[in-house]
């Protein structure tokens, strides 16, 4: 009995401290954001994390001990052999888990989430957008860390052997102490004796985000995050009202005063091109109160075309973006359209709705369209002449994703002239993303993110900049809408905390001879989200925009004015009068200047896209 409780003991302490490893590493590795984040509250997050590390190791420990109460009615000795290989096969996975948990909250600035996991299934084209010192330094710390916890296994496993067979007088009260034991595992697993399961919110404790972060348990995360899917799925995490209630609220928000759109352009059949800037931040704009001369030239568009000013990404990563713009959908947390094609078929999308009005239909990126389901989407959207890295030179494949910014929008001036008129040609950008490597002279001196990061938008303004000298004298060019918007917005260069409004603020523009004179130079202050464009294109092009019915009209001055935005743990709801912010760890609301009803509205709107999402 005293080898069982110690042997029982020894496997407790030993995935606790893999895991107070894994929450060191975390600490160590993002070290400069807990400059701001008092020593205690860093330590406390050992102490905070305790609760989840206990359910993450009860998990562990469920079948190790199962087999220790089988092998007391079983002559062969199996355990010591089997438990090795078990805790080994963990001890990877844990290890892969933290470092995977690093990358992701270097670029999301969040823990794992689901559609974090969904990413491993591009894992190798993903890499591309990483530095090697990064990759490298990842790879050591999974070495390190495998190496440390095999050590250690060895020295738990090294006396015991359960090889002699036991006397039946023990097997009544060794089979009853594995049942106890059991109950034990099960109460860890469950936090305790409550009625509701143990969450994240049990390792909260601080108002500064990164030392929470610490506290939860990257396996337990990434274990819920994987196995909650199917129940997210099927039972709708985001209740507040009742369907009919939500509903009503969120119609009301769509119903205008009055329709009296302003009539920009001088053709309801202009080509259009849409520019979509990979991470381009209102941060970096300086007409938007961004840092001043990284985009000189989208500053330039902006005070000759109209700047809508208050436009906020739903979400923060490109495949959001794609379905806010082209299919006027929100984003959801946790999950991503885009990455369930067997939805797609229940979707409304701006190019397929061109297509039946004569437009001819393009995209051009120069990375892998098959990342995320990309290609999927736009084939099911309606466009059929897709460009990407398979159309370009070996010697112009010098991004780390595949071809830089200026080669892709060059190929597409080239290309486009001979393109039937009208079209609709989309242009997704790449340079500034991560690593944010450009081939220009350095534009912002240091080797820090927010340098790199304002160099890159910096290199994407020069090829812009280029591409429209290059267009100019085209035939077509006087007949064209130029639509620029970011895909999502950016933590860089401001450092922003990753829930705040600032995060997901983004510039959209309209720009080309074919807006009014009168409205060239105008800024368009109404409050609005990627989701508008739809209709806010459609509007102009005298095309009903019905069957987009997240997407608001921005340019009729009697629309509701609100926004959305989501991350994996929360979402904001933005109005007139203010913001609010609800956190799903806590499931309240973290923040908020508005009024109840505001705050409603905002529930009301996550509860409806969450019902239609599932309902695809």
């Amino acid at each position: 009995m005293r080898q069982y409780l110690l042997l029982i003991l020894k496997m407790f302490l030993f995935w606790w401290f893999i895991f107070l490893m894994n929450r060191m590493v975390f600490i160590i590795y993002f070290f400069n954001k807990f400059n701001d984040v008092p020593a205690v509250d860093t330590a406390a997050s050992f102490l905070h994390g305790f609760a989840l590390d206990v359910s993450a190791i009860s998990y562990l420990m469920l079948l190790p001990v199962l087999l220790l109460l089988l092998q007391q009615f079983i002559a062969f000795s199996f355990f010591r052999q089997f438990v090795f290989i078990y805790c080994l096969l963990l001890l990877i996975l844990t290890s892969f888990i933290c470092v995977y948990d690093l990358a992701i909250y270097t670029d999301w600035g969040t823990k794992l989430s689901y559609r974090a996991l969904q990413y491993l299934e591009f894992a190798g084209q993903g890499a591309a957008f990483t530095d090697l010192p990064a990759v490298l330094l990842l790879l050591v710390i999974v070495i390190l860390q495998v190496t440390v916890g095999l050590i250690l296994l060895r020295q738990v496993l090294k006396p015991v052997s359960f090889s002699y067979r036991l006397s039946p007088t023990l097997r009544l009260p060794l089979t009853v102490f594995h049942l106890l034991l059991i109950v034990v595992l099960v109460i860890g697993i469950r936090g305790g004796w409550q009625q509701i399961p143990i969450n994240e919110s049990s390792a909260y404790f601080s108002k500064h985000q990164p030392a929470n972060d610490a506290a939860v348990n990257t396996f337990w995360n990434a274990g819920k995050k994987t196995l909650g899917t199917g129940r997210y799925q099927q039972d709708h995490p985001y209740r507040f009202f009742t369907d009919e209630e939500a509903n009503a609220r969120i119609a009301q928000l769509f119903v205008p005063e009055k329709d009296t759109t302003f009539r920009v352009l001088t053709t309801t059949r202009p080509n259009i091109v849409i520019f979509l800037l990979e991470s381009f931040t209102a941060d970096v704009v300086e007409s938007l109160g961004g840092e001043k001369n990284v985009t000189p030239f989208l500053d330039s568009l902006a005070y000759n075309g109209i700047l809508f000013s208050s436009i906020y990404s739903q979400g923060f990563r490109t495949d959001q973006g794609l379905a806010s713009v082209l299919s006027g959908f929100p984003a959801q947390p946790n999950f991503s359209v885009i990455m369930s094609p067997e939805k797609y078929k229940s979707l409304q999308f701006l190019p397929e709705v061109l297509a039946s009005h004569g437009y001819q239909n393009s995209f051009f990126y120069g990375g892998e369209t098959g990342f995320a389901n990309m290609k999927a989407y736009l084939l099911q959207s309606g466009i059929i002449n897709i460009t990407d890295k398979s159309s370009f030179d070996a010697d112009e494949m010098n991004a780390k994703w595949g071809a830089h910014d200026g080669y892709v929008f060059q190929q597409q001036a080239v290309a486009i002239q001979k393109e039937q008129e009208p079209f609709l040609s989309i242009i997704l950008s790449l340079s500034s993303h991560e690593p944010f490597t450009v081939p220009m002279e350095t534009k912002f001196p240091g080797n820090d993110v927010p340098s790199k990061f304002k160099n890159s938008c910096a290199y994407t303004d020069l090829s812009l900049q280029a591409y429209f000298n290059s267009i100019k004298n085209a035939p077509w060019y006087a007949n064209t809408l130029f639509i620029l918007v970011a895909d999502h917005g950016h933590l860089q260069p401001r450092n922003r905390n990753p829930r705040e409004p600032a995060r997901f603020h983004i510039p959209v523009i309209f720009f080309g001879e074919v807006i009014n004179p009168v409205f060239r130079g105008r800024k368009i202050e109404n409050l609005g989200m990627q989701t508008d464009l739809p209709a806010t294109i459609l509007s102009q092009l005298e095309i009903s925009s019905e069957a987009f019915t997240w997407s608001n009209n921005l340019l009729n001055p009697y629309r509701k004015n609100f926004a959305y935005y989501t991350s994996d743990d929360a979402f904001g709801w933005m109005t007139n009068k203010g913001t609010m912010l609800f956190d799903f760890k806590t499931d309240s609301v973290t923040y908020s200047t508005l009024t109840a009803s505001e705050v409603a509205d905002g529930k009301a709107y996550l509860q409806k896209l969450f019902n239609q999402f599932i309902s695809f």
